[in-house]
């Protein structure tokens, strides 16, 4: 440990913090988070811990669970003043308000530091508390700073030079030796809105087929309803996704491009991922019960079912793609409710095994990525780079069934209620058959490395194909 003669050379010791300056999250929430995942019902149990104070909160959670310190959204930028200072022969510090133990997890991962300094049983390592630590080791103005936090002021005043990290909407008052240096994005709001996967939302177009189905657009009534529900169905959707993104935090983060998502990047926080996933449920709920009770027992029903899907289901093989076709089907059922229009055995079957073939398609699209990385199983789901035929299989052969359903139905006798010209919507089965059968020879050949949804958003044959599919709907009627 330096001496405070030491600390008045030349080689003045950096001193770097590390929630939001190091790292661009907060390891305090990271290390509870989880824990709550691992068991939810800890939440009460962290909440009187906190009551006890943050010393107690972290000794406690360090004991309870472990977090993967190498995932942790480190700062470039202070990564690089941090080599910088090493070339030019000065000592690097870690002094930071988490814990001890997660201190020399960092350090040890590093391993760039002379020494690490954080929170005990005993200290809480924040404020005038890490200030005093620092001047007395290495004296007044006898160490260089870097920080993020308004708790850390005094230590900006006891610095010889001090880097303060100032973030999207705060506007600290200049105070000498103080230097300002923006992170991060420009906007919190741009974070936030990325985090609700707007393009997602296109999943929810499917609240309106009831109301095509049954040709019934003109009924302004109906369409409010079947809009208000689109609305109500996108907010749940983009709350759901922020929770999954806080459940799927550390998968995220060892995946090459999920790593760039909003939390696990750290350009959104915990807490506030947290607070959005509360508000945009809030707006939700309420938007669905301004169309009717049922509705909101529909969006009732979606919440649960997509948060078992987000922590449990999604690691069962088989029943994760099997839940994952019902949330699309149950998007049909919430039109179907908001508007009164009964869904008929014929929509509900092909959405099913349709639903079914986009699900193992996604999965599908996942494990042959693993593949070509010469992975052998996917992180958190059952499955193996080995069930890739049987997948493959299992998609195609759903697909085509979906396309037969649509065959039985033009040959039935219910299309004649609806339809003056119905020989027509044959035309339909080989328009289906062929993006079903295209989509997964993509997918083998490597080139849908993504979800289909998205891939057919911005695929022009699917757009193409779609619009014939439209125009002979209104042909045939």
């Amino acid at each position: 440990m330096p001496s405070s003669s030491q600390a008045q050379t030349d080689a003045v010791p950096l001193c770097v913090d590390l929630d939001g300056t190091l790292v661009k999250t907060n390891t305090l929430v990271e290390v509870a988070l989880a824990l709550v995942c691992a068991r939810p019902l800890a939440v009460f149990q962290i909440f009187l811990w906190w009551l006890r104070g943050h010393a107690y909160l972290w000794e406690r959670l360090v004991k309870s669970v472990q977090v993967d310190v190498r995932q942790l959204p480190y700062r470039g930028e202070i990564l690089q003043k941090i080599e910088e200072a090493r070339k030019n022969d000065r000592p690097v510090f870690l002094v930071t308000g988490a814990h001890q133990v997660i201190a020399q997890q960092v350090g040890a991962h590093l391993g760039c530091f002379a020494g690490v300094f954080g929170t005990t049983a005993k200290r809480h390592l924040v404020g005038t508390s890490k200030r005093d630590l620092l001047v007395s080791v290495f004296g007044k103005e006898g160490f260089d700073y870097i920080g993020d936090s308004y708790d850390d002021e005094s230590i900006f005043r006891e610095a010889r030079h001090a880097t303060w990290l100032v973030k999207a909407g705060r506007r600290p008052k200049p105070e000498p030796p103080v230097t300002f240096v923006r992170v991060g994005p420009t906007s919190r709001v741009r974070p936030m809105l990325r985090a609700l996967r707007p393009y997602q939302w296109s999943k929810n177009v499917l609240i309106f087929v009831p109301l095509i189905l049954a040709h019934r657009l003109n009924d302004l009534e109906a369409l409010t309803a079947a809009f208000i529900t689109f609305v109500a169905f996108s907010l749940a959707a983009s709350s759901a996704y922020c929770l999954n993104d806080l459940v799927d935090l550390d998968a995220d983060r060892r995946h090459q491009t999920k790593r760039s998502r909003p939390v696990a990047s750290g350009e959104l926080s915990i807490q506030a991922a947290i607070l959005e996933a509360v508000v945009l449920g809030v707006v939700a709920f309420l938007a669905a019960w301004s169309v009717s009770w049922q509705t909101f027992l529909v969006i009732a029903l979606y919440a649960p079912a997509t948060f078992a899907y987000s922590t449990a289901l999604k690691r069962i093989v088989s029943f994760d793609v099997v839940v994952l076709s019902g949330l699309y089907a149950l998007r049909l059922f919430a039109g179907s409710v908001a508007t009164n229009i009964p869904l008929s055995p014929w929509t509900v079957t092909f959405s099913l095994f349709m639903f079914l073939s986009l699900a193992l398609l996604k999965r599908f699209a996942e494990l042959r990525n693993l593949r070509d990385k010469s992975i052998a199983a996917s992180a958190g789901r059952d499955y193996f780079v080995t069930d890739l035929p049987q997948i493959s299989a299992l998609g195609t052969a759903s697909g085509l069934i979906s396309v037969l359903v649509i065959a039985l139905y033009v040959n039935g006798m219910d299309v004649q209620a609806l339809y003056s010209e119905p020989e027509r919507l044959w035309l339909i089965c080989p328009l289906v058959a062929a993006w079903v059968c295209r989509l997964w020879i993509l997918v083998n050949r490597g080139e849908l490395t993504e979800d289909p949804v998205l891939f057919a958003l911005h695929d022009r044959c699917s757009w193409l194909i779609g619009a014939l599919v439209f125009a002979v709907l209104i042909w045939a009627a």
